[in-house]
């Protein structure tokens, strides 16, 4: 089974498309969900994001690895 998802915008008239669907029922199941998804990232998403990139840049022969702090930042 294939599954088509179609995203629009939050302006876009979504009556055209689902009559469309609904034309179609006969050909395929047709089954309409609508669902608010949110593609803003939370402060703590972006915060590890940054983390992740800072940890990538980090040359670990110059970082005392012996730290807790070190060890806590660099396991995540």
């Amino acid at each position: 089974m294939n599954e088509i998802v179609v995203k629009l915008t939050p302006a876009a008239d979504v009556s055209l498309l689902q009559r469309a669907f609904e034309n179609m029922k006969g050909v395929f199941s047709v089954t309409l969900r609508k669902t608010d998804n949110n593609e803003e990232k939370s402060a703590s998403s972006e915060w590890l994001d940054k983390l992740h990139e800072i940890k990538r840049e980090i040359n670990p022969s110059v970082i005392d690895m012996d730290d807790d702090r070190t060890k806590y930042i660099m396991s995540k």
